[in-house]
């Protein structure tokens, strides 16, 4: 399945080509240029930098300018964008050839880049087209110009420009970026019109070769032929780091799980369901730009994302007057779906995990009275909360209610606390933390106590490592959590095989959450694709997956929650339990 990366990726010229007229530059200065260029190709920036500023001082104007370009690139190799374009104002291209003038452009465009000024980086770059020459040009060229067009120049800029150049050749690469564009947001009809108009006036040339292959895989690009398609889902997640670059594991991989879902289920059925894919890179200012190019995808059905809390809250405050939901595969604040009327958690939220215990203590064990330790200023501390309002209300009686700090020095005197409790009838005890350092702190203050009780955790509790080195406290241990898988199930054992064949990756837990979702959405959208999946969604609509079951109702928050038992050096499954509210 091909995909639309989310970030940009500027390919400009690593080094200075040398002016073919060398002959103007002696060869001791050619042979320090060439060796500048090479040092900064290698991130040798301190022995660059010196030899360009003397060879800048040059009263050979070919080499000084030169020079001024390598020192341009030097600046912006080590972010001084500042002082790179300062360089470059000074640089006189007055009687230069084609190589250091196609140079000069290509920076004028990289520094308007840096400087969030995308505009004026299309228009030099669009100057620099009088100067390529040969493939590697042309694809250096291109692979800047759809990229700043798809994610940074606005739509009806790219038309206002397409019309003013008319004629020229220019316009096949600025029409390609267009359409690339518009496949972006969602509108396939108007992108596969454009595809096709290119294909006819351009044989042979680059933009052919890359619209024949956008023709070719464009089901594939949609999830199938634009007249069978029932909606689209626009996936918003932080792919990668914007600090660094860096790829984001988690967010990749709910977006592998994603995808497989839609190649699935596409493959599986007449009808189709398209995705657009947006990186946030973590970054509000992406938020606002994402938000905005979603409001513009025609037969949007639902947006999935973000992973995080905070980002989800800002995407759902940007699409707020927009009629689809917003669905979270992982986001757990429970404030979300109070403060966002279309907003569905598919992790359940805080309050939802605490009730859960207290209701499965209640229902399923019958137990009525329980102590409760909790770690305090981190989110188990939500969950204990919670558990306690849910518990008492249902009748019981929480006989202990203390938290614990980070460093865990008051376990002791809890634990002697506790055995007083246990003593006098408490029937076990509910440790929600977010530390698994307290597994072996607990074992070490119940052993000295020589103390043994039911023990309910959540699912921090969830590590084989510790538990085996732990095996004395966990003999009762039940652990409650959204996520379980049944590895050695048949149905586990086939998915894996045929998610393996197709990305190369073992499905792993955030690949479950992205295909989880997504796997019983699509066919929600399918059955009711003209109907507005908000209201469907707050139906009693249930549907299972590998590592949970998701039910929202009108709390449009996953009820679901999953308890098994530590036993025989491994896990064993008791329920999937639905919370009742």
């Amino acid at each position: 399945m091909r995909i639309l990366n989310v970030f940009l990726l500027l390919v400009f010229q690593t080094a200075v080509v040398l002016s073919s007229q060398t002959a103007q530059i002696d060869s001791l200065n050619a042979v320090k240029l060439l060796q500048a260029s090479r040092y900064l190709s290698e991130a040798r920036y301190a022995e660059a930098l010196p030899i360009l500023e003397f060879l800048k001082k040059s009263e050979v104007r070919e080499a000084a300018s030169s020079a001024a370009l390598l020192l341009t690139r030097y600046n912006l190799l080590t972010g001084k964008t500042s002082e790179a374009n300062k360089i470059l104002s000074e640089v006189d291209t007055t009687g230069l050839d084609i190589n250091l003038r196609k140079e000069f452009v290509f920076l004028r465009s990289e520094i308007s880049y840096n400087l969030t000024e995308f505009n004026q980086s299309f228009e030099y770059l669009l100057q620099t087209f009088p100067f390529l020459s040969g493939r590697e040009d042309t694809v250096s060229f291109f692979t800047n110009l759809e990229n700043l067009a798809i994610y940074f120049i606005d739509e009806q800029y790219l038309k206002r420009k397409i019309d003013l150049l008319k004629g020229s050749q220019e316009v096949q690469f600025l029409t390609l970026a267009l359409a690339e564009k518009l496949i972006q947001t969602g509108k396939a009809e108007q992108a596969h019109k454009l595809l096709l108009e290119i294909l006819q006036i351009s044989p042979g040339s680059l933009v052919h070769e890359k619209t024949s292959e956008l023709l070719l895989t464009f089901k594939e690009i949609f999830g199938g032929d634009a007249d069978q398609r029932i909606g689209v889902v626009a996936v918003v997640l932080p792919l990668t780091i914007g600090e660094t670059g860096e790829t984001n594991t988690a967010g990749t991989q709910v977006l592998s799980g994603i995808q497989f879902a839609v190649d699935e289920f596409n493959r599986e059925n007449t009808s189709n369901v398209g995705i657009v894919i947006y990186d946030t890179r973590g970054e509000n200012s992406e938020l606002i730009r994402i938000a905005s190019e979603i409001k513009q995808i025609e037969g949007l059905k639902a947006v999935v994302g973000s992973l995080f809390s905070s980002e989800t809250n800002t995407l759902c405050y940007l699409l707020h007057d927009l009629d689809v939901p917003v669905i979270s595969p992982t986001a757990t604040d429970d404030s979300l779906t109070i403060s966002h009327q279309r907003f569905f958690q598919a992790n359940p939220s805080f309050s939802i995990r605490g009730e859960s215990m207290a209701q499965y203590l209640i229902y399923t064990e019958g137990k009525r009275r329980i102590a409760v330790i909790y770690q305090d200023q981190t989110y188990a501390s939500l969950v204990a909360f919670s558990f306690r309002k849910e518990f008492e209300r249902l009748g019981g009686k929480v006989t202990l209610f203390e938290p614990v700090s980070s460093s865990g020095s008051e376990i002791q005197s809890i634990t002697a606390n506790l055995a007083v409790q246990i003593s006098a009838g408490t029937e076990g005890l509910f440790f929600p933390f977010a530390d698994k350092k307290f597994i072996s702190v607990m074992n070490n203050s119940f052993s000295r106590a020589n103390l043994k009780t039911n023990l309910y955790g959540n699912q921090d509790w969830f590590s084989i490592k510790e538990l085996a080195l732990n095996q004395s406290l966990v003999e009762n241990l039940v652990i409650s959590s959204d996520y379980f898988v049944e590895y050695a199930s048949p149905a586990y054992l086939e998915f894996a095989k045929q998610f393996y064949e197709l990305t190369g990756e073992e499905p792993l837990r955030n690949h479950f959450y992205g295909y989880d979702l997504l796997a019983g959405l699509l066919p929600l959208i399918e059955k009711n694709k003209d109907a507005n999946l908000t209201d469907v969604l707050k139906k009693e609509t249930n549907f299972d997956g590998f590592h949970n079951s998701l039910n929202f109702g009108d709390g449009r928050t996953n009820r679901y929650m999953i308890f098994f038992k530590y036993k025989n050096d491994g896990f064993e499954l008791i329920d999937r339990f639905r919370v009742s509210r």
